[in-house]
């Protein structure tokens, strides 16, 4: 069902002889399309010339068209327009779509509704109006239901629930670019592919090396994701948050310690 589903669409695709450059985005890769089709597709999944296209860069949040709004929710919150940065990039930053591991980019469904309240009238008038961290993407699919349907359907044993609960892994390069619909993914690979998990950098002993000849380090991409991934984790029965659920946590606790400390 669905390879002919994909079959029919691709080969839709082909017929739009008029479009000079069509981007298709999903979680799972297709890399049989030429077997169906007859044509080849190009995956920029991690190609680095396109690592920006899918979210916005530091470049973006420090630059004149959020300036406003940056300092707008910074006042509002009691915090400096650089606490706030640090503030959204541990929240919802940490995406990378780059085989050198280099760029990062932010989550900019989230970024968009963070912001989303200060273009509200109740904004300007009730002081008590606060820009919140809060999981948007996350909460958007209600994926922490999803993500532990799919780890309980793996029956995974408590050991392997206890190596993914440490919120990181490393993956070769043939291993970032094989999973696809045709092929047994790991859960690996789905939560890397899928943007729960993220290249964070290469190994030490596989930097400088030819790119097929790389291994990564992929962790859990950030604060908004690592709250609701151990949720999925804890309805497995693994009972004990990683070290960088609890940090994730503390910092949470501080952010709220200090905005009541500023009458927030």
């Amino acid at each position: 069902m669905v390879v002919t589903f994909l079959n029919d669409f691709y080969r839709w695709l082909c017929l739009q002889v008029n479009a000079r450059f069509i981007l298709i985005t999903g979680i799972m890769r297709w890399q049989e399309i030429s077997s169906f089709t007859g044509y080849d597709f190009d995956d920029l999944s991690i190609e680095p010339w396109y690592a920006t296209l899918m979210g916005y860069t530091q470049e973006d949040l420090e630059g004149e068209s959020l300036a406003p709004y940056m300092t707008l929710a910074a006042h509002r919150l009691g915090i400096t327009t650089k606490e706030l940065l640090e503030q959204l990039k541990r929240h919802y930053g940490g995406f990378c779509f780059d085989e050198d591991a280099a760029v990062k980019v932010y989550c900019p469904y989230s970024i968009n509704k963070f912001f989303s309240p200060l273009a509200a009238k109740e904004f300007l008038v009730d002081p008590n109006w606060m820009p919140e961290f809060k999981p948007f993407w996350m909460n958007s699919s209600h994926v922490s239901a999803s993500l532990q349907a799919y780890f309980c359907s793996l029956a995974l044993s408590q050991q392997e629930l206890s190596v993914l609960s440490r919120q990181e892994f490393e993956l070769s390069y043939d291993e970032l670019q094989e999973g696809s619909c045709l092929q047994k993914v790991t859960p690996q690979q789905l939560l890397v592919q899928s943007g729960y998990f993220s290249i964070k950098a290469i190994t030490e002993n596989t930097k400088g090396k030819p790119t097929d000849d790389r291994c990564y380090v992929c962790g859990v991409t950030n604060c908004e994701i690592s709250e609701k991934f151990f949720e999925a984790l804890s309805g497995c029965g693994v009972s004990c948050p990683s070290d960088k659920a609890q940090q994730s946590r503390k910092g949470q606790r501080r952010s709220r310690s200090r905005a009541n400390a500023t009458g927030l």
